[in-house]
């Protein structure tokens, strides 16, 4: 069995926090920078709630695609708008938005209506799953008698 460096994944995390951070207090920075209009920060505000939704949608849609299937015709709109939006990415018009915040809703809703397992549950099933697996087999093979 070949032996894994933790290191460099640690060092990456490290990484990839320290940027988040970064760019948090920056974000946090222009906020306190515009001292002039309320509404201008307002705007940063909405700015900053539709970047957090846009990766909340994206994360939802690729790990519920994963699970349910025909996602889209579930969510009761097309494919191409969806992707279209997420192409935009921050710049988005007023009905971008909206199309944004019900496709999240529509995405929280399925995600609720998914069945709820526990952690004992979730071992169960693998292990029924893994009971007459062999080692470095393929999930298609029959288990040998």
């Amino acid at each position: 069995m070949s032996k894994i460096e933790y290191t460099k994944a640690e060092k990456a995390l490290s990484e990839g926090l320290l940027n988040f951070t970064i760019e948090n207090i920056y974000e946090l920075a222009k906020l306190v920078e515009v001292k002039d209009s309320i509404e201008e920060k307002k705007r940063l505000m909405q700015k900053r709630e539709i970047a957090k939704k846009l990766t909340r949608v994206k994360h939802d849609l690729q790990w519920l695609s994963s699970k349910v299937r025909k996602i889209y015709t579930q969510m009761k709109i097309k494919r191409s708008k969806v992707e279209e939006i997420l192409d935009k990415g921050e710049d988005l018009e007023k009905e971008d938005t909206k199309v944004l915040i019900t496709v999240a809703e529509k995405l929280q809703e399925i995600r609720a209506s998914l069945p709820k397992l526990s952690n004992e549950e979730v071992v169960e099933r693998e292990r029924k799953k893994h009971i007459n697996k062999r080692f470095n087999v393929n999930d298609k093979w029959l288990p040998l008698k």
